[in-house]
């Protein structure tokens, strides 16, 4: 089959149409960590259709066990903010020492402190509203027909390549051109983003994913059909292109990732299976020069996070992040609140000449934010990771349903890897494209 976008018709083209503009709107909008008002509003108001009509289609198809927990991670992840601005049972807020005393320095000033879970109410509604594009995008695309999420993989191969060809374009526009999203900074390689390190995320995982569907399949079979042919010829395309861009962003831990990433993508698909080693030469050179890859990857990024651990605020920032998170554990301060919160009880010297934004780690801002529930959250999603996992290592062919499988499950990888050291997610257009693989690495496509 081809691996082009076909015009079959299905039962849920319209929802597929939806889940496409609700994506491209969303990733286009979405390139900040901050709430860029019209275009955040028009990406979240166009969730709220595609989320009841995913809802409904779901109610009528079967549901594997796999699929029902997925789902209800999902909406775990989804409840937390909300269920933070409820009040806070008083024996709750009064056994954690900060609260009380935030709460004292507060009333010193002459200031009340609402009862609510979340310290900083209004920021953690915004971050719920901004959970709604992603958690659209995945029960849609969990929701439609096999062959429209492959169309979807396609839609985010051409935004990526999008944001790449947009990118080169700003290198030549001064700083308040119209192709700056993000007029507030000079023009760096950025595309949608206002991150360059965010738009290395991006490219990483398309050229991922080019390399799985690459890989997806008998060559000698595609050179036969015209179509299957062209789409060969796109794919190499948008791999090497976004593999060539990744060095232009400037972002080490993006290149670094990526690298591994494609590295492991042979690996997933089954190219390096025993049987086929001891029957082709060509395929143990290509083991081998994998594994020098791996290796001087690992090397690399040993030697980045040595450099950074000593001359970057990245870690120190991430280590006090966890002992703030620590004195507002179990239940976390809010999501949302982590701006204000260490602004105020943050390491003065971190505070100095930096405006802290974000941990610039994930892992130590849920902890901070969301306290255990963050955390059983993780811990459900890399459940559901290790079950996608296997059931990928279990194909019985490396064709194009497993390299979609692989090439998305890599993504989703990625993205978890580089929030070690940053803060992809928090982008609007990163959330929705983390939804979009992760329900094609849960559901079989063709």
């Amino acid at each position: 089959m081809s691996p082009l976008i076909t015009g079959r018709p299905s039962r849920t083209r319209g929802l597929a149409r939806l889940l496409a503009l609700v994506f491209v709107v969303t990733f286009l909008t979405g390139g900040g960590s901050q709430d860029r008002g019209v275009g955040d509003a028009i990406a979240q108001l166009l969730a709220l259709p595609l989320l009841a009509w995913s809802i409904w289609t779901l109610r009528c198809q079967p549901l594997s066990g796999l699929r029902r927990l997925a789902i209800a991670i999902a909406v775990l992840i989804a409840v937390i903010p909300v269920l933070q601005l409820l009040p806070l049972p008083t024996l709750l807020w009064r056994s954690n020492a900060a609260r009380l005393a935030l709460e004292h320095d507060l009333s010193l000033a002459g200031v009340g402190l609402a009862s609510t879970w979340s310290l900083v109410p209004a920021a953690t509604e915004r971050a719920a509203l901004a959970l709604l594009p992603a958690l659209s995008v995945f029960f849609a695309a969990l929701a439609i027909a096999p062959h429209e999420r492959t169309r979807m993989m396609w839609l985010f191969l051409g935004m990526a390549v999008f944001s790449l060809l947009l990118g080169l374009v700003q290198l030549g526009q001064p700083q308040d051109s119209l192709l700056n999203p993000f007029p507030q900074w000079a023009p760096a390689f950025g595309g949608v983003f206002a991150n360059p390190n965010h738009q290395a995320t991006a490219l990483a995982c398309a050229a991922i994913c080019a390399l799985a569907l690459l890989l997806a399949g008998n060559r000698s079979e595609a050179d036969r059909d015209s179509r299957q042919l062209a789409g060969r010829w796109l794919l190499g395309a948008c791999f090497a292109m976004c593999t060539l861009a990744l060095p232009l962003t400037g972002s080490r831990a993006g290149v670094l990732f990526g690298i591994l990433g494609l590295a492991m993508v042979p690996v997933a698909m089954g190219t390096f299976r025993p049987a086929r080693l001891r029957a082709s030469a060509s395929a143990r050179w290509g083991l081998a020069l994998m594994l020098c890859g791996a290796v001087f990857g690992v090397w690399v990024s040993l030697q980045w996070l040595r450099v950074d651990a000593v001359a970057g605020l990245r870690w120190p920032l991430a280590k006090a992040t966890v002992a703030l998170g620590n004195a507002y554990a179990p239940w976390g301060a809010g999501v949302g609140a982590f701006v204000p919160l260490f602004a105020q009880e943050g390491p003065t010297w971190l505070l100095q000449y930096e405006y802290i934004n974000h941990a610039h780690n994930e892992y130590a801002q849920w902890w901070l934010e969301a306290g255990i529930p963050a955390m059983l959250a993780l811990a459900g999603v890399l459940a559901v990771l290790g079950l996608v996992l296997r059931k990928i290592l279990h194909y019985g062919s490396h064709g194009r349903s497993r390299a979609i499988a692989a090439g998305s499950w890599l993504g989703i990888i990625v993205l978890l890897a580089h929030s070690i050291v940053d803060y992809p997610m928090r982008t609007a257009a990163l959330m929705t494209v983390a939804a979009l693989l992760a329900a094609n690495a849960i559901s079989p496509s063709r």
